[in-house]
């Protein structure tokens, strides 16, 4: 039954390009081909390790990337450590590149658990079964966060150092 809805589905496509471990800057890196889409994929250990190798070129890296490199995490490791994880390498790449500052713990927390309330409604689905049935996760401007935060305070030092709760109430 899986098979067959997976097959009757459009490959995803996504505005910033495709999501990780499709795309050919990666595919180098380990990748391997994908009968579903028309460039590559990547097992979640691949995407995992490459990441943590720092093989990413930071221009093939986007939001809809994280997504896709949060969900490896979360497949791959229990939910905390998942998350520990996933916050050092984003912030490894971020110093790497001389970008610190772009690293928010909030914005970083919010999505990863998002993610993962998403992956338990989605049991066992792959990752584009997940991304067919989550777009509203893969968009960066203007995406799921300004439910719960305003972007105010996603701007300031706080909420950059630590995970600081919503503050804007779903009904507004």
């Amino acid at each position: 039954m899986k098979e067959q809805l997976t097959e009757r589905r459009p490959p995803v496509r996504l505005r910033s390009g495709q999501a990780l471990g499709c795309c050919p800057a990666w595919a180098k890196h380990g990748g391997k081909a994908d009968t579903h889409h028309e460039g590559f994929t990547m097992t979640n250990q691949d995407l995992i390790r490459s990441f943590e190798i720092d093989a990413v070129p930071e221009a093939s890296f986007h939001h809809a990337d994280h997504v896709r490199l949060a969900f490896a995490y979360l497949s791959e490791f229990p939910v905390l450590h998942a998350l520990e994880k996933f916050a050092s390498a984003l912030k490894r790449f971020a110093s790497a590149r001389g970008k610190t500052q772009l690293y928010n713990e909030t914005i970083t927390c919010a999505y990863f658990f998002l993610i993962h309330e998403r992956m338990a409604r989605c049991q066992g689905a792959n990752w584009e079964e997940f991304a067919y049935k989550n777009p509203d996760l893969l968009i960066w401007k203007d995406g799921i966060l300004t439910r719960y935060y305003r972007e105010s305070t996603l701007k300031t030092d706080l909420a950059r150092n630590i995970f600081v709760l919503p503050d804007k109430c779903l009904g507004e």
